[in-house]
């Protein structure tokens, strides 16, 4: 997880978002979630909500339906390919410690977003994903 001994600036937090959001894409989601703190102990299922609220949103534009769209048949996790195409706005909303910043996908904006807040601990600053919905 990343820490910063003082407290970092928006261009260094919007860095480590970017950084995320990367690896993410890369499908490396193991990296992702390692990178930044978590406010709940549900990675996976903000990944299956991030698949469903993009994805599958495309793919509904054009006709098309996977076969279960159930946490529990991992369709989500079984080809991490659908990640190539997440990226995240230019514009970060800020609002004191927190920060969100919208996602686009297939270059389309989605009602979906990433929200982080950053946080001071004993070993200095760390940034927590809230929610990814």
């Amino acid at each position: 997880m990343k820490t910063w001994k003082s407290k970092p600036t928006n261009t260094e937090i919007k860095a480590l978002i970017q950084e995320f959001t990367n690896l993410l894409k890369l499908g490396n989601l193991e990296s992702a979630k390692n990178l930044v703190q978590h406010k709940f102990n549900d990675w996976e299922s903000s990944i299956w909500s991030l698949w469903q609220d993009t994805y599958l949103i495309y793919l509904e534009d054009l006709d098309k339906k996977v076969s279960d769209e159930s946490f529990e048949a991992k369709l989500w996790k079984s080809d991490l390919t659908w990640l190539k195409a997440l990226e995240i706005e230019d514009k970060f909303n800020w609002d004191g410690n927190y920060v969100s910043v919208n996602i686009i996908y297939e270059d389309e904006f989605t009602d979906t977003s990433m929200s982080f807040v950053l946080e001071k601990n004993s070993n200095g600053y760390i940034l927590t994903l809230e929610n990814i919905s």
